[in-house]
């Protein structure tokens, strides 16, 4: 079964004012060894970046954050005894990305290509958004109004289903 919370970031990173002031955005490390004892997995998905840049423009210490945070998953997954697998995140404004003022996507570029960079550290990494990209590109060729996220974050059911489609055959 899957574990996630929403708005999580694996950076520990948050925006001044994230849900209305209310909460900082939680991050994985606060739970992740109380989860690990727990349900002592076998197999970790892990899927993070797109809240981690916290949607501003590219910037080296949400960069490190980011990083930092994935080998700190890593390591503990290991330790628990878990193969861990890591997805990198999918696309952001994959509908309108070219009116995106902080180029988000670009920043979710290089943090998979930082993720896929490890693969030659043995990591095992699923680099999805070339098949996203593809998919969508197909989709909006065949219905101009195909939409992948209506809010730009968050996939709709073919969204998830060709977010799926690159994780199996990634």
């Amino acid at each position: 079964f899957m574990i996630g919370l929403p708005s999580e970031t694996v950076s520990g990173l948050s925006e001044e004012g994230h849900a209305g002031g209310q909460f900082p955005r939680p991050c994985l490390h606060e739970r992740l060894e109380r989860v690990l004892a727990a349900f002592e997995p076998t197999l970790v998905l892990a899927c993070y970046g797109m809240n981690d840049g916290i949607y501003l423009p590219a910037d080296q210490a949400r960069l490190k954050a980011f990083q930092d945070g994935s080998l700190k998953l890593k390591s503990a997954a290991e330790q628990h005894g878990a193969r861990i697998i890591f997805i990198t995140p999918p696309l952001y404004r994959a509908d309108k990305s070219s009116d995106d003022p902080n180029r988000y996507d670009a920043v979710l570029d290089g943090y998979a290509d930082w993720l896929v960079s490890r693969r030659s550290a043995g990591w095992q990494v699923v680099d999805i958004r070339p098949s996203l990209k593809q998919a969508v590109a197909q989709a909006k060729a065949a219905n101009a109004a195909f939409v992948y996220a209506g809010d730009g974050v968050h996939p709709g059911d073919d969204g998830h289903r060709f977010i799926a489609q690159a994780v199996c055959t990634g």
